[in-house]
């Protein structure tokens, strides 16, 4: 169940609901990179994305961008690559607009409370299905399996037994054309987190670039969105978004800022890690 694979039973399950009609399609992270291949492959059958946290390792890979678990390459950590996997994923501390002299406090506080609550069944479970995800995750961060990238080893242990096999017979890998993008006439809403450390917050500037009509929309969260999901704001938005309701956007980017969820004014693309 490759991403080309799932592309293809979508668009099946589209002929046989919609007939001719276009799709609207809404993705949270890992699934937003099958959503965005199948809009590379059938990009007029399709009226409007939604990605929220797109997980696209292959953008922050090609690009260089750097990542999080370049901060702990000269400091020690008892963390286990699946810890540091959960760690990235719950996070939403702002590591990336943070002044770099407080970043060693905002982490270490951070992970003592990880650390306390990991025992109290926080453990994320990822289903089955999810193993085709993780090898083509881990396989855009890695060439033969070695790495000293955390997260990429977790992926990679998540779907050991497909990288098993193709090692054994080096089977075709399809990727994403994001260049089709360019010419796509529909409309394309991102809705990122800048506090999100399981990938770098500026993926989602380089996905809108693609997009001629595109929104980019920034939020004071982490990559699971646990702030946001907790807010009945943020499924009004979405619901705005899904109707093109002008006004209700308006009100709900306004409730948001108020809440101080809605990221507005400093730049983070201008910002440099050292």
């Amino acid at each position: 169940m490759n991403q080309n694979q799932v592309s293809q039973d979508i668009e099946m399950i589209r002929r046989k609901i919609l007939g001719q009609k276009k799709v609207t399609l809404l993705g949270y992270s890992s699934s937003t990179g099958i959503l965005l291949h199948y809009l590379s492959s059938y990009a007029p059958t399709v009226e409007k994305l939604i990605c929220i946290n797109p997980f696209l390792m292959d953008i922050q890979t090609n690009l260089s961008f750097w990542n999080f678990s370049n901060y702990f390459q000269n400091k020690q950590t008892e963390l286990t690559d699946a810890e540091f996997f959960e760690f990235a994923y719950r996070s939403s501390v702002d590591f990336f607009n943070s002044d770099p002299s407080l970043r060693d406090s905002l982490i270490n506080s951070s992970l003592k409370v990880f650390k306390e609550s990991s025992s109290n069944d926080m453990k994320t479970n990822f289903p089955n299905s999810l193993a085709v995800r993780f090898f083509e995750h881990s396989i855009e961060l890695m060439t033969e399996a070695n790495s000293d990238f955390p997260i990429a080893n977790f992926l990679k242990e998540k779907s050991k037994p497909l990288w098993t096999e193709y090692f054994n017979k080096r089977f075709p890998l399809i990727g994403t054309n994001y260049d089709v993008g360019l010419s796509f006439t529909g409309q394309v809403i991102i809705l990122g987190s800048v506090y999100d450390i399981l990938i770098n917050p500026k993926v989602v500037d380089v996905l809108a670039e693609f997009f001629p009509k595109s929104t980019l929309v920034l939020f004071r969260d982490g990559h699971s969105f646990e702030k946001m999901r907790e807010t009945k704001e943020f499924y009004v938005l979405l619901l705005a978004f899904l109707k093109n309701d002008f006004q209700q956007k308006v009100r709900s980017y306004q409730i948001l800022s108020d809440l101080n969820l809605l990221f507005i004014g400093k730049n983070y693309n201008n910002i440099r890690i050292n």
